[in-house]
């Protein structure tokens, strides 16, 4: 059978990432012509990539969507040589693979009696009827020489946002042929998860993959909002799949995290994928035979912190160097008294200014050594004097200390962590919940959004950056690095001036927060993921903490609003009634100028002084 492929691109920076390249080599000996049209502008480094691939290459004058591009591809062929081939194939860029090789594919559907075909299938909705998912479209020559085909893509209207393509061009393309009794069939057979859900190919694409011999799976499952997913399930159908594609087919995961990291949030990508590693503090996970090279780089300025600051510098392996920074020569040398038994780890102290803390300490004053590690763990003798309760910040420190270096097994468990896993760039705890600091999740930013946002852009960041989501970032700077990841944040000339001098006199909005959350987007520029890590008995606590604090705050929601099916329902109604009460307000906003025009411009502190008022001017009129 020939083939003649139409395969659309979209990027918003016009890169052709690798996952593209590969799909087009794989597909290629099935097809004998392939068209690659773009909907955006094309560099000519990023059109080099594609010359083995493609045969030739067209580029839209103005951003547009697949279906405006593939009328744009059928307009600019001639018929007679169309009429040549078997079968044209609508392609796009939101398909990934593939992950088991085409062959069968071909083999079987071109056993199919129909007039079009695809992989998958959307099952339709109330609002929306049954259709062949559009990444994919096989189109049989009786259909693409008949004027019905004409008639369709010469009335087709324009789009110009991905979020009209499905309603325009792929929940019509199906429907529209069927009415004019054209046939059709997919190669996935979904027609038994119909009643789970209506998107099998986003939800079940493990299974489509797995046991119904899928060969591609789909770019929107890195689309779904999160709350859709707990709205349905426990977060397991993208971790699952990874896994799964990891462990059991030869697709290159590294495709998929390349373009991931130049394209999306952090924290979407985190959720998605569930970047949480829980380690045991007791028990080493595996062999422990890594060949790179491990340091501990330590701030300490506090003198009675000197012991805590050792006690866990002793879970370092022994092959591995310290670095302390202190801002005194005295310090300096009790440190060296205090540390001198942890020998035979070599042992340097770095005397650094005191301006800019733990962040200038490290990204300054230890800058000349990093190049030396491959891997390189950050602590500092944190302390949280602001808090009016001790027990308050020591257990901030607790909750840092425990999760980044609670033991020497689980500092090798670190390790071979970052050695299995290659784009792994930062190890971070979680934001601590429990006193003042409950307040930390949903506000994460804090007063930083802004100076972290005009930092990124002075250190040419470009990856997304959203004060709608949280960054994940070491909140309270203890954390566990690969040197790539952020090793350009130490040629970035910062000087300790840049830093506001000591005492502060302040807790947020200075240069160190705005660090202190632009660590996770610097990895992410450099190609690196950021996660979650966690011992495993502090992940006890922190099941504990979190069920107890959604019980508390769902006892008072249910109260007021009533016990809703799901998250997403009682969400929605709390936004309803807050958006009732603004509407209120802003009418009570209006009858107080009102009030106030009429009565002369004077506030009135209670009901009774208006009432009255209102009588006197009544009384002269």
């Amino acid at each position: 059978m020939r083939r003649y492929a139409i395969y659309f691109f979209y990027d918003k920076d016009g890169i052709v990432d690798r996952y593209v390249l590969y799909f087009l080599e794989k597909l290629k000996p099935y097809i004998q012509y392939l068209v690659f049209i773009s909907g955006v502008k094309l560099n000519p480094s990023e059109k080099r990539k594609l010359i083995n691939s493609v045969d030739e290459i067209y580029e839209c004058e103005h951003e547009t969507q697949n279906a405006n591009a593939y009328k744009l591809a059928l307009e600019k062929v001639d018929s007679n040589l169309l009429s040549q081939y078997d079968e044209i194939l609508l392609l796009d860029y939101t398909i990934w693979g593939p992950v088991i090789s085409f062959q069968q594919l071909f083999e079987t559907t071109k056993t199919y009696n129909v007039d079009f075909w695809g992989i998958t299938q959307y099952h339709g909705d109330d609002h929306v009827p049954l259709y062949i998912d559009s990444g994919f479209i096989a189109i049989r020559k009786n259909l693409f020489i008949s004027e019905s085909f004409k008639l369709y893509w010469s009335g087709f209207p324009e789009i110009n946002t991905p979020d009209k393509s499905p309603s325009l061009f792929e929940s019509t393309f199906t429907s529209w042929f069927k009415a004019r009794g054209y046939r059709c069939k997919v190669f996935v057979d979904t027609e038994d998860l119909s009643s789970a859900n209506c998107d099998p190919s986003r939800i079940y694409a493990l299974e489509l993959i797995k046991n119904r011999k899928c060969p591609v799976f789909c770019q929107k499952l890195f689309s779904n909002d999160y709350d859709d997913i707990l709205g349905i399930c426990c977060g397991q159908i993208l971790p699952e799949l990874y896994e799964y594609l990891d462990k059991n087919t030869d697709y290159n995961l590294d495709m998929l995290w390349e373009h991931l990291l130049r394209t999306e949030n952090m924290y979407d990508i985190k959720q998605w994928l569930q970047l949480n590693y829980i380690m045991p503090a007791d028990v080493r996970k595996s062999q422990f035979e890594s060949n790179k090279s491990t340091a501990l780089f330590m701030h300490i300025y506090s003198v009675d912190m000197i012991s805590v600051c050792k006690h866990y510098a002793g879970y370092m392996p022994q092959n591995a160097d310290i670095y302390i920074t202190t801002d005194t020569e005295e310090k300096r040398q009790l440190i060296k008294s205090s540390f001198e038994g942890l020998l035979p780890n070599k042992i340097k102290i770095v005397i650094v200014q005191n301006r800019g803390r733990d962040v200038s300490a490290l990204l300054i004053g230890l800058k000349d050594y990093i190049s030396q590690y491959d891997y390189i763990c950050f602590i500092h003798d944190k302390k949280s004097d602001h808090n009016a309760r001790r027990i308050v910040g020591e257990s901030f420190a607790y909750h840092c200390y425990e999760n980044i270096i609670p033991s020497l097994e689980f500092v090798q468990n670190i390790i071979n962590i970052f050695d299995t896993h290659p784009r792994l760039g930062l190890l971070v705890p979680p934001p601590p919940i429990h006193g003042s600091y409950y307040n930390i999740v949903g506000c994460e930013w804090q007063e930083d959004y802004y100076q972290t946002i005009e930092l990124a852009k002075q250190w040419e960041i470009t990856v997304d950056i959203d004060k709608r989501k949280p960054p994940i970032a070491p909140l309270g700077t203890m954390f566990w690095f690969r040197r790539t990841a952020l090793e350009s944040m130490f040629h970035n000339k910062l000087k300790y001036e840049d830093f506001p001098k000591e005492p502060t006199g302040v807790n947020d909005g200075t240069i160190m927060h705005a660090i202190e959350r632009l660590y996770p987007f610097v990895a992410q520029q450099n190609g690196y993921y950021t996660a979650w890590i966690l011992n495993n008995k502090y992940a006890g606590l922190i099941l504990t903490n979190l069920y107890k604090m959604v019980f508390d705050v769902n006892q008072i929601l249910f109260e007021n609003y009533g016990r809703l099916s799901d998250r997403r329902q009682l969400i929605d109604k709390i936004s309803q009634t807050k958006q009732q009460l603004e509407a209120k307000c802003k009418y009570q906003k209006r009858a107080k100028l009102a009030i106030r025009f009429f009565l002369g411009d004077k506030n009135y502190e209670s009901l009774w002084e208006i009432k009255e008022r209102i009588k006197k001017r009544r009384s002269h009129i």
